[in-house]
């Protein structure tokens, strides 16, 4: 069975984020593996036998683990939730037991860090890095209410993949969807990414644009459940305005870039900054390089 693999370390963010995850997989019926990084809380030198006991540090994490776990079941006793106590960086770790995983779920930051920081380094670099879609849940983590699904759009392979991936989650979620691109007189938007400048480009040649795309990509518009919208303004602006009542937003990892795509475009890293509920955000298809780095 697809699994859906959800990062832990006891944090209140990470725990909404195993309740997403957790509502995810009893919705869509997969099973959950919840992975925590433990990790010796020095890496030796002078004195560290003597401070620290790894074994004690590691039975300690064990038990933590065990504990989220078995609260995890009791209140999803349809979902087969499974743990893994992991060692090494925390984001290499993560990324290697999600790689062949359906979906990678973490929350918005952890216990390290700063106070009142918006996004964690570890949510960051796994949403630069992940093999698989990512879902960092921020916010009201439960929007089961909310209608809509809210996809951020620019014509790029990667966009194209995200509006994909959207269209099959609001249809499992029976969600609306809204295929959302952002568009400027300077720098035409066109199906499959922005254009030379054309004097006469105005909100009726994006709009045709974005129509042109979204068809391509779904096999049609004549589900009255799909919205395409063109609207002149900065994209990540755009999506959050857009998202004020949406249950997920969904972000290719990067658009198109005039040189080598980066790991992480500026409109997903600010959409992950000040979104106020989860978002998804989907690699490029067929990505196969490997997670590297802490």
């Amino acid at each position: 069975m697809a699994e859906i693999v959800v990062g832990v370390d006891g944090s209140p963010p990470s725990r909404q984020a195993l309740e997403w995850a957790a509502l995810e997989a009893e919705n869509r019926h997969r099973d959950l593996l919840v992975v925590k990084n433990w990790h010796d809380p020095m890496f030796g030198g002078p004195g560290f036998s003597a401070m620290y006991e790894a074994d004690l540090v590691r039975l300690d994490a064990e038990a933590e683990l065990e504990a989220i776990a078995r609260a995890a079941r009791e209140a999803h006793p349809a979902v087969r939730i499974e743990s893994a106590l992991v060692d090494g960086s925390p984001v290499s770790s993560l990324l290697m037991r999600a790689r062949d995983a359906e979906l990678l779920v973490v929350g918005s930051r952890g216990n390290g860090g700063f106070l009142k920081l918006e996004l964690g380094s570890v949510s960051t670099k796994a949403a630069r890095r992940s093999l698989v879609p990512i879902v960092i849940v921020r916010g009201e983590h439960d929007r089961s209410h909310c209608s809509d699904v809210v996809v951020g759009v620019d014509g790029s392979a990667c966009s194209r993949h995200a509006l994909r991936w959207a269209a099959d989650w609001a249809k499992a979620h029976d969600k609306s969807l809204v295929v959302l691109m952002a568009w400027n007189h300077l720098e035409p938007q066109g199906a499959h990414g922005p254009m030379r400048f054309d004097p006469n480009y105005d909100a009726g040649a994006a709009s045709g644009a974005l129509s042109a795309m979204a068809a391509d990509v779904l096999g049609g518009l004549d589900n009255p459940r799909i919205q395409v919208e063109a609207v002149c303004d900065l994209p990540a602006r755009a999506v959050l305005k857009r998202a004020a009542d949406a249950c997920l937003i969904v972000v290719g990892r990067h658009g198109v870039s005039r040189w080598a795509p980066p790991e992480l475009g500026a409109t997903a890293i600010q959409v992950l900054h000040h979104a106020e509920c989860p978002v998804a955000v989907v690699p490029e298809p067929h990505d196969d390089h490997e997670p590297v780095g802490p």
